[in-house]
């Protein structure tokens, strides 16, 4: 089940509003994967660098460091918007293993929080819930078509590599 909001930082001006920028449109996705909790956790959060160019095509990732993912983890990011590259970074802000996992992405001159959170749904499946944020002057139709087929491809992958 991909259940999915859009919603301005009204609805989470909380986090906006410490960054300084009350100017972010915040995405949400919520999906359930049919795998338990602890696994879905490593493979989302653990191997983020290598998992996310998996799940989102525009993204790639490259680990500035040989360590484990944890907080202060930070990768190079290219992030491809209308055909064109944009470069920047993503930094593990929050790892807590297997509840939750945050990054702040700083490109194109902002700096956008993204966070998920992962609850266990019976013995065998996780419910993750991932908010990101983008600056309001991002096309909408574009972010809304990127974070669903990206929480579609999130399930299929952990359910096809766990």
């Amino acid at each position: 089940m991909l259940d999915s909001t859009y919603a301005t930082s009204r609805v989470r001006g909380d986090v906006a509003a410490h960054l300084g920028q009350e100017d972010l449109m915040w995405v949400e996705n919520s999906l359930r994967i049919e795998r338990p909790l602890d696994a879905v956790f490593a493979w989302y959060a653990g191997a983020h660098a290598e998992n996310h160019p998996r799940w989102d095509p525009d993204v790639s990732l490259e680990r500035t460091s040989d360590e484990p993912t944890g907080v202060g983890t930070v990768f190079r990011r290219r992030n491809t918007r209308y055909g064109e590259p944009v470069e920047g970074t993503m930094e593990v802000v929050e790892y807590e293993p297997p509840r939750s996992f945050g990054v702040l992405i700083t490109e194109g001159g902002f700096e956008m929080p993204a966070r998920a959170e992962f609850a266990a749904e019976g013995p065998g499946a996780t419910r993750i819930t991932i908010l990101v944020s983008v600056p309001d002057s991002v096309d909408a139709d574009l972010i809304r078509a990127r974070m669903t087929r990206s929480a579609e491809n999130i399930r299929a992958l952990a359910e096809a590599d766990l």
